[in-house]
């Protein structure tokens, strides 16, 4: 696991993102990052350098980070102005590699009440694969290509949108189609051991 505390200048966390590229297996990094995703991550008058925020996506997206999903407040920092002055950002994130879900699959993080300073604290919370169940184990089966309305259920599942890093947005997708799958599975087949015994 690997905290980040911000380095405020572009090319100074360019250092930071070079050093990270090099920790290997499964691991977790979170903390303050400066950059962020999209718009809906800041709210006020000034925003972060483009520059900064493209080689912050290049960086996930190289080590092929997940963003995990947050509960509580929308940002984690603000400069403690109120009116046209205030700003607010969601700079402070948890990312995770593939390697890490394998060990740790139930994560998520909440952001807590901010008392004292200007960041919130985030409470970070994995669940073992060898304590916990095991989630479901998805099996496509060749027989549902033989469907018209197949096809279909895939495209619609893969066209509702979801904005984050590629590999967040990919992992969403890919989680969401196998829950539209097997749902569509047990309407239109049912369960095709008690069929074939049926018949």
């Amino acid at each position: 696991m690997a905290g980040v505390y911000r380095a405020i200048f572009y090319f100074a966390r360019r250092i930071l993102w070079s050093d990270l590229n090099n920790l290997q297996g499964p691991w977790c990094v979170l903390g303050d990052f400066n950059p962020f995703f999209f718009v809906a991550e800041a709210r006020g008058v000034s925003l972060p350098n483009n520059l900064s925020c493209a080689e912050f996506h290049d960086w996930i997206n190289l080590n092929e980070l997940l963003s995990i999903p947050s509960l509580g407040a929308s940002f984690t920092w603000s400069n403690g102005r109120l009116g046209n002055q205030r700003i607010e950002r969601k700079l402070d994130k948890v990312f995770c590699n593939f390697p890490c879900l394998d060990t740790w699959y139930n994560y998520r993080y909440k952001i807590l009440v901010c008392n004292c300073f200007d960041h919130h604290p985030l409470l970070v919370k994995f669940a073992s694969s060898l304590t916990s169940k095991k989630p479901y184990t998805f099996k496509f089966f060749k027989m549902w290509l033989q469907h018209p309305s197949c096809r279909q259920v895939i495209q619609q599942s893969w066209d509702e949108n979801v904005v984050d890093c590629l590999m967040f947005i990919l992992q969403q997708k890919l989680k969401r189609l196998n829950l539209s799958l097997k749902d569509w599975n047990k309407n239109v087949f049912g369960n095709v051991h008690e069929a074939v015994i049926d018949k």
